[in-house]
Order: C-alpha cells, then structure tokens, then sequence
C-alpha cells in the first residue's frame, strides 16, 4: 500500500464506517495479486455502483475544480490521485498549483517531495522536505524520507 493511499484513504475510511453503521451501502473488493482484497468500488444498498478508482476520481476532481479553480486541497486531491493512477509528472504538476494557492501546506511540500525522491530528483526531493520541516510539519516520515535520501547518496556525516 502507498504511502498516498493511505492519506486519501484515512476521510474515505470514516465515511464508509459511518455509511456502514447506518446501513445506507456495502462495499464491493476483489482479490488483488498479493492475496490481499482491494475495494474498488462502493455499492449503495439501492445496487448503484460508485467508482472509487483514482481515474474516476481525478474525473470528479476535475470537474469540482472547474467548479472551485483557488480551491487547493482539490488540486491536491487530484495529485494524489495522479500519483495512484501511475502518472506522477501530472501528480507533480497538480501538486505545484495546490502549493501556489496555498504555500504554507506542510502536507503538500512532502508529497512533492516525495514525488521528486520517486523520480530519484534528489535534490529537488530536498528542498520540498526541507520546506515542510520549515513549515511546521509534525509527519515523522519526512524525517524518514530525509534520512533515506542521505544514506542512498553515502552521506553520512
């Protein structure tokens, strides 16, 4: 599992609880190469079917951004649904716009710098990570990614 499913996952996984518990859906899985099941998709009790793949949900983001173009947690939504989907030069891409409306987003600086540190741009990696320390992230895999970076490039000291 990646690190960014787990972060668009942590609102999704409320919301499915609370649907859940007040009996409105069921979710539909499928197994999935490692064994494991993966949902992908959410069934509502009258049988309709919603897509919860990262190209239906880039689809809805884009059209909410149409809707909200400064809003940059939509930018960032879809970035991370980008990156799900395999295409992480849009994830980037979508990840600078969320950061230009809103630069003081630890959150986003990680995730760009995370992007940058899978596509082995270190030193871009870097500078993202070291601007989320500066603004004030409390996420200790930034520190982590950090260390990693360092230890691949033999610095040490």
């Amino acid at each position: 599992m990646s690190i960014t499913r787990e972060i668009g996952s942590t609102r999704l996984a409320m919301i499915i609880a609370l649907l859940l518990a007040v009996g409105i859906w069921s979710c539909s899985s499928e197994k999935v190469a490692d064994g494991g099941e993966q949902a992908d998709s959410l069934v509502l009790m009258d049988s309709t079917v919603v897509d919860t793949s990262p190209e239906a949900e880039i689809k809805r983001l884009s059209e909410q951004i149409k809707l909200s173009p400064k809003d940059h947690d939509l930018y960032y939504r879809r970035s991370v649904n980008w990156y799900d989907a395999g295409n992480t030069f849009r994830a980037i891409d979508d990840m600078n716009k969320s950061i230009e409306l809103n630069n003081m987003n630890p959150e986003a600086y990680y995730m760009r710098g995370f992007y940058h540190y899978v596509q082995n741009q270190d030193s871009l990696a870097l500078m993202d990570l070291k601007r989320a320390i500066d603004t004030n992230t409390d996420n200790p895999e930034v520190l982590y990614l950090i260390g990693q970076i360092h230890f691949f490039r033999k610095e040490y000291g």
